[in-house]
C-alpha cells in the first residue's frame, strides 16, 4: 500500500526516503479499518488512544530488522476508546 523510494534531495544535500501511497490506501483515508500488529506506545500510560502499530514486536530491534516506515501505522482511536498495552499481537 505504501512503497518507499530513495532519492537525492538538493535542498538537504543528501538522500531521503520518499513514500508513495497507493490509490487503495488513499481510498481508506478517514475510514475505520482493522489492523493486526504490535503496540508501540507513544506515552508512558498503560492504556493508549494514540499509538503506533508495528508489524514487528517492540522487543525486536526496529532498525536492525531492516523495518521501515511501511511496517508501521499511526493509530488514533475513536472517541474515548483506549487500548491496554500488551506485548502480544493485537487486532
Amino acid at each position: 500500500m505504501v512503497s518507499i523510494s530513495t532519492e537525492y534531495d538538493e535542498s538537504l544535500g543528501m538522500e531521503i526516503q520518499k513514500p508513495t501511497v497507493s490509490i487503495i490506501a488513499k481510498q481508506l483515508d478517514g475510514k475505520e479499518v482493522e489492523l493486526s500488529g504490535f503496540i508501540i506506545p507513544l506515552t508512558g500510560k498503560r492504556a493508549q488512544s494514540h499509538f503506533m502499530l508495528s508489524r514487528y514486536p517492540q522487543s525486536m530491534c526496529f532498525f536492525c530488522g531492516k523495518a521501515g516506515p511501511e511496517t508501521a501505522a499511526q493509530v488514533f482511536m475513536n472517541g474515548e476508546k483506549k487500548v491496554e498495552f500488551t506485548e502480544d499481537k493485537v487486532t
